[in-house]
């Protein structure tokens, strides 16, 4: 009996996850497909005065290390995936 009984929690878990699973990944394809491109990116973080270094889609947002042109210090910062706006930024080590 107990042996049936763990047999259904595992199959009922089973299902929920791969149903959870099934919508983290449609939520990953939307979030990407209504993202603005590397190209647009590249063109605001110049509009900025910054020189863009290793930019990438990560994790839902933009993730990249920049470089002052006038100071030459590097900074590494997040933009939102979507509208291209400033998330998160910190000195580069």
């Amino acid at each position: 009996m107990r042996r049936i009984m763990t047999m259904a929690v595992i199959a009922t878990l089973g299902g929920t996850i791969g149903a959870a699973l099934a919508e983290d990944g449609t939520a990953a394809r939307e979030i990407y497909s209504q993202a603005i491109s590397l190209d647009a990116m590249k063109q605001k973080i110049d509009a900025l005065g910054y020189d863009g270094r290793r930019l990438k889609m990560d994790d839902g947002v933009f993730k990249a290390q920049i470089i002052d042109r006038q100071s030459g210090g590097g900074v590494k910062v997040i933009f939102n995936l979507a509208t291209g706006e400033l998330v998160r930024a910190r000195l580069a080590s």
